[in-house]
C-alpha cells in the first residue's frame, strides 16, 4: 500500500500527466490546475481506501475523471459547449456522457487475461532452471 509519503513524491511524474488529462478535458488551464490539485488532496485524504489491486496512476485518473464530471454537474448551464465542434443536434446529450473512461474497456482485459495466459504457458515449457530464475525475476507472470 502507497503511504502518503509515496504519493506526494509521484507528483511530479504523475501531477504533469493528470494535468495534461484534464486539460484536455476541460479545454481550460486554469480550470485543470485547480482540478489537479484537488485531485491529489482527494487521494492524500482518501488514501486509505486505495485497495492497491491495481495501478495508483489509474486511481488518480479516476478520481480526476469523478471530479471533472461533479465540475459539469454543478456548472450544468453556465458554461456552454467545452468542445466548438459539436453538431447542433448533439446539444439534448449530457457532456458527462462525452468524458472519457479511462478504465479498460472489457475486450482489453479480455486481450490481457489471454496474453498472461499464453505466457503463462510459454514459462512452462521451459526447462526448470530457466523457469525457476525467470519467476523469481518476475514472481507475477
Amino acid at each position: 500500500m502507497q503511504t502518503t509519503r509515496d504519493l506526494t513524491s509521484l507528483y511530479p511524474e504523475l501531477g504533469t500527466r493528470i494535468y495534461s488529462y484534464l486539460r484536455r478535458l476541460t479545454q481550460n488551464a486554469a480550470l485543470a490546475e485547480d482540478l489537479t490539485q484537488e485531485t491529489f488532496l482527494r487521494a492524500v485524504q482518501h488514501l486509505h481506501t486505495f485497495r492497491g489491486e491495481g495501478e495508483l496512476a489509474n486511481w488518480l485518473y479516476r478520481i480526476a475523471t469523478n471530479l471533472f464530471r461533479d465540475h459539469l454537474r454543478k456548472n450544468k448551464g453556465t458554461e456552454q459547449s467545452l468542445w466548438e465542434d459539436r453538431k447542433e443536434s448533439d446539444e439534448g446529450e449530457d457532456l458527462l456522457l462525452m468524458v472519457p473512461d479511462p478504465s479498460p474497456t472489457l475486450s482489453q482485459l479480455l486481450e490481457r487475461q489471454a496474453v498472461r495466459q499464453r505466457i503463462r504457458d510459454c514459462i512452462a515449457l521451459l526447462p526448470a532452471p530457466y523457469r525457476a530464475t525467470l519467476l523469481l525475476y518476475r514472481p507475477l507472470l
